[in-house]
């Protein structure tokens, strides 16, 4: 798990959810075939939380992107055939439905999550390329159920932020936070 995956995590922590980093996603035999991925045992998801108030489950694409331009709508569509793969839970209709049919049923033979439970999918992200913001927005807002979160640099970065001034937790990312207010 990198480092901004763990800053998305407390983030969602903050916003009321419980989560799970790096989930893997057992797929059969015939979900390899239907993926074209046949050599691949399981998926992983980078981050998936649940809001026990709400009865949601999100399913996260963590992308940092700090020491480059940023994301583009290109990856994130998959217009942009290079590095569609980075966010194929978003963009990959077919992936996204064997994913998650296979993680629903392993939750719910689990019982982690009700038949009830509404699933989501979210991209958590550190920076976007300035000219592909609008895009990138409209991209995850377009549906009309509502199904695409976006977390916003800028609201991960304020609720981080706001952690410095809660009292002393023994967490580097708050510690970090009191430092560098």
């Amino acid at each position: 798990m990198n480092a901004f995956e763990h800053i998305v995590e407390l983030y969602l922590q903050e916003k009321n959810y419980w989560t799970r980093h790096s989930v893997k996603v057992e797929l059969t035999k015939a979900d390899r075939a239907k993926l074209k991925l046949p050599t691949t045992p399981r998926a992983e998801i980078d981050l998936v939380a649940y809001n026990p108030v709400s009865d949601v489950l999100v399913l996260i694409e963590v992308k940092s992107y700090f020491d480059n331009p940023g994301l583009t709508i290109g990856e994130l569509n998959g217009t942009d055939k290079n590095n569609a793969n980075r966010c194929k839970l978003l963009n990959n209709k077919l992936f996204q439905k064997v994913v998650t049919d296979r993680l629903v049923e392993d939750f719910l033979n689990r019982k982690l999550i009700k038949k009830s439970t509404e699933i989501k999918y979210a991209l958590a992200v550190g920076k976007v390329q300035q000219k592909s913001l609008t895009a990138v927005k409209a991209y995850l807002t377009k549906n009309k159920k509502k199904k695409y979160l976006y977390f916003d640099p800028s609201d991960i970065k304020q609720t981080i932020k706001n952690l410095a001034e809660k009292g002393w937790e023994d967490n580097i990312i708050i510690v970090t936070a009191k430092i560098t207010r």
